[in-house]
């Protein structure tokens, strides 16, 4: 048994026998970081004790640091008076720009860090399961706004608070237009049986016994023929 004791605790594993992936552009707050990831991941609980928040981290994290740039609305900060605290604010660097820290108005450097399993400390917080994937308190999350990923081999719901798969939401949504369908097919078929009752009687020989059926015969005959339409 390991026990480690600190307030936030950082676990590390290097495979040096990995060959590191591609360049990848990484987002930050503002800002970007172009570098390589693959062959270190980390286990991380809690952030900072300094504010930072009460998660409990998988992540892939880069061996080295880069040279961040802003994204086109990184601050730029008016250091003209070192003293001043906070800096104002006097516009923005352009996107590609090397971005500037708000305390000495230098370039900086950071790790890439993503997040592949994130769960929160405290009993409504959240879950969020692979890379990219936004944690919200009270919601497992598969993916983000923007990232979008099923849920698969899931099996059938039982209990009343189980997750629907579509094989049971399209059986439910079946049967409900079966039932409907079989409400309104019953007094179409009684009334095709009353007119081919009608039909049979009515043998016409002329004169107004004749017409009048023809009368009462018509608005059952436009009825039969706009069923067969609709089945048809």
């Amino acid at each position: 048994m390991l026990k480690l004791k600190e307030n936030n605790t950082r676990i590390r594993w290097y495979d040096s026998s990995v060959m590191p992936g591609g360049l990848i552009r990484h987002g930050l707050e503002n800002t970007f970081v172009y570098g390589v990831i693959g062959q270190s991941w980390r286990v991380e609980a809690n952030q900072s004790i300094n504010g930072g928040d009460n998660y409990f981290y998988f992540n892939q994290q880069s061996l080295e640091d880069y040279l961040v740039y802003s994204d086109g609305t990184a601050p730029d900060y008016d250091c003209s008076t070192p003293s001043s605290d906070p800096k104002p604010v006097i516009g923005v660097i352009p996107e590609g720009v090397p971005a500037e820290d708000e305390i000495f108005c230098q370039t900086y450097r950071s790790y890439i860090q993503r997040d592949a399993v994130v769960t929160g400390g405290t009993a409504n917080s959240g879950v969020a399961v692979g890379i990219g994937s936004t944690i919200a308190d009270g919601q497992v999350s598969l993916g983000s706004a923007e990232l979008k990923r099923r849920l698969v081999h899931v099996a059938n719901a039982i209990a009343e608070s189980d997750v629907l798969i579509k094989e049971q939401l399209d059986l439910g949504l079946f049967q409900e237009q079966l039932t409907r369908l079989n409400e309104v097919e019953s007094p179409v078929n009684m009334a095709e049986k009353e007119l081919e009752v009608l039909e049979a009687a009515v043998k016409p020989k002329g004169g107004g016994g004749a017409a009048g059926w023809l009368m009462l015969l018509l608005p059952l005959a436009a009825f039969k023929l706009r069923n067969r339409k609709l089945n048809s």
